[in-house]
């Protein structure tokens, strides 16, 4: 019916041999249907389930392992029942000699609670103006949204090299994606499809190592400065501790005193030998609290998920358990 579009919700545990048929299928019908896709186990197809999400402007869900099907079907139904943004468009406003490529796929739909990154390069140099502007237009409940913001072209002395990094990851998975996509009709291998396979590999190989990102074709190794020899053996998992330089407010110095510890305030502490035992002594008990104070903080960090946010579980609870008593 117009104005009531169809919400499909569509369960598939396996491979799919004509992904790209089906793919077609749910972009044909997007105008009249949100299609939400879910893959059961690990034999489900990436594309496949990513790929109907993305055609069908819905949402794809994963279950693996011990995860939950109700929490993330929940969590689907309640993207259908909501309003979403749509008819997502980005533009760019630069000077003369300044061009733009997008590295990131385009966004069909957002729904409440969700974000999106947009990574895209800039090439070329500008003799004129050194600020560029980004116009992100969409629509919510069919009303259309405008979004502005400019930014400065000249780069920073100390950008760093992080946002390059992310750039180039997300390059490197829509290419995968494409590649996966390209390959999905194996049946009758025809060489135009074969030619592009291998375009999509070489591309993405040169990229991953230029950049030094993993890919599905490229691994990181280990050399012995000293021999130049690959570094053989399994994985070993390391735990580096952190060294923060932070004060204690109301603790001794651990250096045993100076201007503004607290050992200048009490003099009885500070002068003689007795004095400068129990300064000493109380120190290390202090560095000692502020070592598991860290232990228990890393230990809080690992347990963060990547939205920000903690399951309510056994393990959390331990931590706040050990850090108040």
């Amino acid at each position: 019916m117009p104005n009531h579009p169809r919400q499909l919700f569509i369960f598939t545990d396996g491979e799919v041999k004509n992904t790209k048929e089906v793919l077609d299928l749910v972009k044909h019908h997007a105008h009249s249907h949100r299609c939400f896709s879910f893959g059961i186990g690990e034999g489900a197809s990436t594309a496949l389930i990513t790929g109907m999400a993305r055609e069908g402007s819905g949402h794809a869900q994963f279950i693996t392992g011990t995860d939950r099907m109700q929490a993330k079907v929940m969590q689907s139904l309640r993207f259908a029942l909501q309003p979403a943004v749509v008819n997502i468009s980005v533009d760019w406003t630069l000077p003369d000699g300044i061009t733009v490529d997008a590295l990131s796929p385009p966004i069909n739909v957002l729904f409440p609670g969700q974000r999106s990154l947009i990574y895209a390069q800039l090439k070329g140099e500008s003799s004129g103006g050194s600020e560029g502007t980004v116009t992100v237009k969409y629509s919510l409940k069919d009303q259309p949204v405008t979004n502005q913001l400019h930014f400065c072209l000249k780069p920073t002395e100390e950008t760093g090299l992080a946002v390059h990094y992310l750039a180039a990851r997300t390059l490197i998975r829509s290419l995968e994606q494409q590649e996966r996509l390209s390959g999905s009709d194996l049946f009758g291998i025809r060489k135009s499809i074969m030619d592009k396979m291998i375009c999509f590999r070489n591309r993405i190989m040169k990229l991953s190592v230029q950049a030094g990102v993993s890919s599905v074709y490229t691994a990181f190794i280990a050399i012995n400065k000293e021999s130049r020899q690959i570094v053989k053996g399994p994985l070993l998992q390391r735990r580096v501790p952190a060294y923060w330089s932070l004060r204690i407010p109301n603790r001794p110095s651990l250096r045993g005193g100076g201007p503004g510890s607290d050992c200048e305030s009490e003099e009885e502490h500070c002068r003689g030998s007795a004095g400068k035992s129990r300064v000493k002594s109380t120190s290390r008990l202090g560095k000692r609290r502020w070592s598991h104070k860290l232990d228990l903080l890393l230990q809080l960090v690992s347990l963060q998920k990547a939205s920000g946010c903690w399951d309510l579980d056994a393990t959390l609870a331990d931590v706040f358990w050990e850090d108040g008593g």
